[in-house]
């Protein structure tokens, strides 16, 4: 599994939001078992990156969208 995310509101290592604060290894362990619910609402194929891109910046995403590599 791999777990990324994405804050345009603030800059992850900066001295306001320092990295080495953030309970990644929590957030794993929730999304791992289940209790924190973190399932994109669209996936798109790599070959759809530009419909994906379309859904975001037409204010479509409605949620995390992820795009699949491979």
């Amino acid at each position: 599994m791999q777990l990324s995310f994405f804050g345009s509101a603030f800059v992850l290592g900066s001295p306001d939001f320092r990295l080495a604060d953030v309970p990644l290894e929590a957030i794993y362990a929730k999304v791992e078992s289940g209790t924190f619910p973190a399932r994109p609402v669209r996936v798109f194929r790599f070959d759809e990156i530009v419909e994906a891109h379309r859904v975001m910046e037409g204010g479509g995403a409605l949620g995390k969208m992820a795009v699949t590599v491979g």
